[in-house]
């Protein structure tokens, strides 16, 4: 689950702010579709199709599509094949939401503190834009609405406009200075995204571990904080562990995605 807070200008997108859940994806709705069903088919089956390894791979392609037909249908069908019986259930959508509330519930919370972290109320959003499979998911959408206060903006397409994203930002590169000799475009299009300026920020805190004298354990040490504008640098000094130290290995850490979980190694 992701988040960016995008200004937009005539020839120029910046990102103020970037947030979101590294763990929280369209795969959890369908855990909970998933459990639903083995739920229902043990009331009927004394076998649980959860401790066979075919009869969940079939079960998966199934809740994958139950849950597009959700996205358009107010009810679907799921069936369930195991230990050699099928059984087919029924499943509506007000179902899905209540399987699915507290992760809904997760998404809102990331939402608002964005905006809270960076003192901004929805009057400053012109915009809601939603990318990706899952927004097409009437509880996103729904949840959404209810606390912009806004319908949303649906001229891009949930499933292509991240890869026209990465195109028109590879073009911007390719019409760029250090790319010009080998660019692919048509001169049309390397003057008109040339005129375009592309200005991000690091979603996470980054840094390094380092050793804590008392307990002796590495532990992370973030020199730049999130949301900096990108490129950035950032310099500090710091001293060896042992005397006569010959060589340190730094490892890169970024934070996590909440405030007590553990840091993420980059490398």
């Amino acid at each position: 689950f992701d988040l960016s807070l995008v200004r937009y200008n005539k020839h120029e997108v910046r990102v103020t702010a970037s947030s979101g859940d590294l763990h929280l994806g369209g795969i959890d709705w369908n855990h909970r579709l998933e459990n639903f069903a083995c739920e229902e088919f043990l009331k009927q089956v004394p076998q649980d199709p959860r401790l066979d390894k075919e009869s969940m791979q079939a079960l998966a392609i199934e809740v994958e599509q139950t849950k597009r037909s959700l996205s358009v249908r107010q009810r679907a069908s799921l069936s369930v094949q195991h230990a050699g019986r099928r059984k087919v259930f029924g499943v509506t959508q007000e179902q899905f939401e209540l399987l699915t509330h507290d992760l809904v519930g997760k998404t809102e919370q990331i939402t608002q503190k964005l905006l809270k972290d960076h003192k901004l109320g929805w009057a400053h959003i012109n915009a809601v834009l939603v990318t990706g499979g899952a927004s097409r998911m009437p509880m996103i959408r729904k949840m959404l609405q209810r606390i912009s206060g806004t319908t949303l903006n649906q001229t891009l397409s949930p499933d292509q406009s991240i890869s026209h994203g990465a195109a028109y930002y590879a073009g911007m590169l390719a019409s760029g200075s250090g790319f010009s000799k080998k660019t692919f475009l048509s001169k049309e299009a390397t003057a008109r995204l040339a005129t375009f300026q592309q200005h991000s920020v690091n979603a996470r805190a980054l840094g390094i571990l380092v050793r804590d004298k008392q307990t002796g354990e590495r532990v992370p040490h973030y020199l730049i904080p999130p949301n900096t504008p990108l490129p950035c640098a950032f310099r500090q000094s710091f001293g060896t562990v042992v005397e006569d130290q010959r060589r340190v290995h730094l490892h890169i850490v970024e934070s996590g995605t909440t405030d007590d979980a553990p840091p993420v190694k980059l490398g």
